[in-house]
Order: structure tokens, then C-alpha cells, then sequence
């Protein structure tokens, strides 16, 4: 116990001495200066060091929200008031959420299949020289998810290997490439030149998991946006920072019909309110029709049958009460009914191992059969052989199907008709779908390098 409290008490001299140091500790109030290294120590224990280094300048995690903060936007992840606030030690780092534990646990995993899939090798010298580096200014950190050399084939360089700077994600769900994402990449490219390091590509690989692989997409980095990085940068830091001053949050602003953005947004506003209501007549006539004509079809029985009239067809799928069709039937029975063209096994094997675990001399072994495989008419058959009605145990879903011939002219009177209605609104509306930022509706979160909520550190003022 006395060695964990003096390590305790070493640790937060030594995180103490990095705060001492930082360039702006003249515009740190003492109160904060202590409270924030005694917190961020036994909350964080080593990690305490990283945070306190972190706190001399803006990471890649931190730059995109300065930029968009500076163009008088709001940004996804954070805010340069909230920055700023963590720079002067008046707000404590968070604790980590759940998507940035995500995000440290997947990455080496990530890094792994991301190797695999590129050819791609650890530029180790570099990798460290960038870790350690400021660029052109002494506020810029970054801490690279990946350097690596990739076969010159992957950008159709006649070079053995090129050079790529790579930036893992773990959100929730890949969308678009995000703007501040692209901005950390961008960061990252101007210390690697300040550095000597020419890097030849961008890449952003953020993990799909629906589909367990990889979104890796190619980022750009113009002389403009790397111009506006340092910028914002520049004036957030020594504007701001180092006076000790904390700028405002930027707001939304409120509402003005008149205002440039309603007029932005006036006549695809005029055409939507239109397709709104068409749509809405529209469904109600199909629910009417489908009204009629459903309840009597249902009275059909289709088995593998489809019907095609008026341009539309319709079939059914079958489904089965297996509940029923247990207890209806014995398991000789069950066991030599024909199972679908889609199916394989007969037995749920995961139940039929357990039963066995735990076998009785009387065990039933109906309820271990796979549930919705075997084929719908023969189920039927032995139902009637067996006494059973049929029809109430394997049951059929409408599905219908409209012609193609049939919608290919509809599509065209609409073209016509309902552009003349709303002027054109159809291709309006799929530009209005495309502008919408995918990741605005995403998880708020950060990746392992940045906090992205920042708790204030009580008593202290902004």
C-alpha cells in the first residue's frame, strides 16, 4: 500500500512538471493546474502523462472541429469552445465511452486485416518520427493510427511501395468520408512533409460491422484545406489559448423565413410539399384497392400457383405452425417428410445437443426438428392423413408483383405528369437526399486519441 501511494504521489510530480512546462501555464489558474492533475492522474494513472503532453497544442481528433468552429459552422465532434477549455485545464478529459473502448479494441484486429488487404508493412522509422513530431506549428499533435508502405500498384505507381498515412475507425456504421476525418488526415500529411516524410496517399478504413470488413477510401488533401487547418490552428491557439480566453460556442442560428438558407432550400420546399401530398393520395388508393382485393384472394389457396392479371401478379409463401405440426404428427412421420430445395438439415443440432447432455429415458425428440423447412404440400398431405385441418396450420403470405412492362409505362406518365405538377421535384428531391451528411446521423464519437466530452473542472470559470 505504501508503494502504490508514493508511485501515486511520483506520478502526479511528473504529470505536475508537464503542466509547469506547458507554454500556456502563465494563463492556467492554480486551482485548475492542481485540480486537473490530481483528477486526471487517479482516474488515468500513466495515461495521465499522455494527457498532459496532449494538452500543450491540438490533436488530428481536435482540428477538424477548430476548422469547421472557424468557418462559423458547427462541427460533429466537439467544439473549439470545449477545446480550448481542455488546453487551459478547465475541463477534465472523459472517461472513455463505449465507441472509443470499441474503437481501442478493435484496433489492433483492424490493423491486421487492414495489412492483409493492402500488402501493407509498418514504416517503423517513420511511424515513430511522426508520433513524436510537432509540425510548422507548436500546437500540432498527432498520434498516426498507421504509416505504412504499400506495393506501388495500389495508386498505379511503377515503385515498388509507396507511402500511406491510414487512420482507423470503429463507428457504428460506415457512412461518407466526414469532413473532420478528413481534416486529421490532412494534419497528419502536413507535419509528415514538415518532417521530410513524403507521404504518396491518404486512407480512411473504417469497419463495416453488418458486414464484418473494411470501408477504405482514398482522402484528398489540398494545398486549401491544409491552408485552413493551419489557420484555425493558428488563431484558436494564439487568439484564444494563450490569452487565456475561451471563444463561444457556435450556434445554430434561429430561424428567418426570409433568411439565405430558407431561400436555399424554397423551391425544392415548394416541390416536396407537393410530391408529400400526391404520395399521400397515392397510398391511400392502394390501400383501398389492396383492401379488396387481398380478403378475397385469401380465400384462395395458391401453393406454388401465381396469378397474373391486369398487370400485376400475385403468389404466396408458406408458413408453417411447426408448433401444430408437431403435435399433429408423429416423429417417423416428420422425420420422412421431403424438406425444401433450400434446406439441409433436418434437426437443430444446437438443441439436440443439449437434450442429449441432459437424455431421458422418455425424451421427446419432436421439438428438436428445425423449425420452417420442410416442404409446405407434403406438410399438408400427412396433416390431412393424420386428421388435421391443413389450412389452419400452413398458412400463405401474399406477394405480389407489379409487371415490368406495366411499370415501365407508369414510370413514364409519371415523368411526365407529376414533373409538370411539381416542376421537375423527382430529381430535386434524390440532390436534396445526396446533400444530407451521412455522418450527422451517426454516433457522436471520437476515436482512441481525442475526448470528445469534456467535464468541467469544478470551481473553475470560462
Amino acid at each position: 500500500m505504501q508503494s502504490t501511494k508514493f508511485d501515486v504521489k511520483q506520478l502526479r510530480e511528473a504529470v505536475r512538471q508537464k503542466v509547469d512546462a506547458l507554454p500556456q501555464r502563465e494563463l492556467i489558474a492554480e486551482h485548475d493546474a492542481r485540480f486537473w492533475t490530481e483528477e486526471v492522474v487517479d482516474r488515468y494513472q500513466d495515461l495521465a502523462l499522455w494527457h498532459a503532453t496532449r494538452a500543450g497544442g491540438f490533436g488530428g481528433s481536435q482540428i477538424g472541429a477548430l476548422v469547421r468552429n472557424d468557418l462559423g459552422v458547427r462541427a460533429d465532434f466537439g467544439s473549439a469552445h470545449d477545446i480550448v477549455e481542455g488546453a487551459l485545464l478547465r475541463r477534465l478529459p472523459d472517461e472513455p465511452n463505449g465507441h472509443m473502448r470499441r474503437g481501442v479494441w478493435m484496433e489492433p484486429h483492424h490493423r491486421e486485416m487492414f495489412y492483409a488487404r493492402w500488402g501493407a508493412r509498418r514504416d517503423e522509422a517513420a511511424f515513430k518520427l511522426l508520433s513524436s513530431s510537432t509540425g510548422v506549428a507548436s500546437w500540432m499533435r498527432y498520434s498516426p493510427d498507421e504509416l505504412c508502405w504499400m506495393p506501388g500498384a495500389v495508386l498505379g505507381r511503377p515503385q515498388a511501395a509507396v507511402r500511406i498515412l491510414a487512420d482507423f475507425k470503429a463507428p457504428s456504421a460506415a457512412h461518407a468520408v466526414n469532413f473532420e476525418y478528413q481534416c486529421q488526415l490532412a494534419m497528419g500529411n502536413i507535419i509528415c512533409r514538415e518532417k521530410g516524410l513524403q507521404v504518396d496517399g491518404l486512407m480512411l478504413s473504417q469497419f463495416d460491422w453488418a458486414n464484418w470488413d473494411m470501408r477504405d477510401e482514398w482522402i484528398d488533401s489540398s494545398e486549401e484545406l491544409e491552408k485552413r487547418i493551419t489557420a484555425a490552428g493558428n488563431r484558436y491557439w494564439n487568439e484564444f489559448v494563450m490569452r487565456g480566453v475561451v471563444p463561444p460556442y457556435v450556434l445554430k442560428p434561429r430561424l428567418d423565413p426570409s433568411g439565405e438558407i430558407v431561400q436555399q432550400v424554397l423551391a425544392p420546399l415548394t416541390q416536396l410539399s407537393r410530391l408529400k401530398a400526391l404520395a399521400t393520395y397515392v397510398g391511400k388508393k392502394i390501400e383501398e384497392l389492396e383492401a379488396q382485393v387481398k380478403p378475397k384472394l385469401a380465400e384462395l389457396r395458391f401453393g406454388s400457383a401465381k396469378l397474373a392479371v391486369g398487370g400485376i401478379s400475385y403468389s404466396a409463401s408458406q408458413e408453417i405452425d411447426m408448433e401444430q405440426v408437431r403435435e399433429k404428427l408423429p416423429l417417423e412421420v416428420l422425420t420422412g417428410l421431403p424438406l425444401q430445395k433450400s434446406s439441409t438439415k433436418r434437426w437443430d443440432e444446437d438443441k439436440l445437443v443439449a437434450r442429449i447432455r441432459a437424455i431421458a429415458p422418455d425424451t421427446d425428440l419432436k421439438d428438436c426438428l428445425k423449425p420452417n423447412n420442410l416442404e409446405a404440400e407434403a406438410v399438408r398431405t400427412a396433416l390431412l392423413e393424420h386428421g388435421a385441418d391443413p389450412d389452419a396450420i400452413v398458412t400463405e403470405k401474399l406477394i405480389s408483383r407489379v409487371d415490368k412492362g406495366v411499370a415501365e409505362q407508369t414510370v413514364m406518365w409519371a415523368q411526365t405528369h407529376v414533373d409538370n405538377l411539381v416542376g421537375g421535384a423527382a430529381q430535386t428531391v434524390a440532390a436534396l437526399v445526396n446533400v444530407h451528411d451521412a455522418d450527422a446521423d451517426g454516433d457522436n464519437e471520437d476515436d482512441r486519441e481525442g475526448h470528445r466530452s469534456l467535464r468541467h473542472v469544478p470551481g473553475s470559470r470560462s
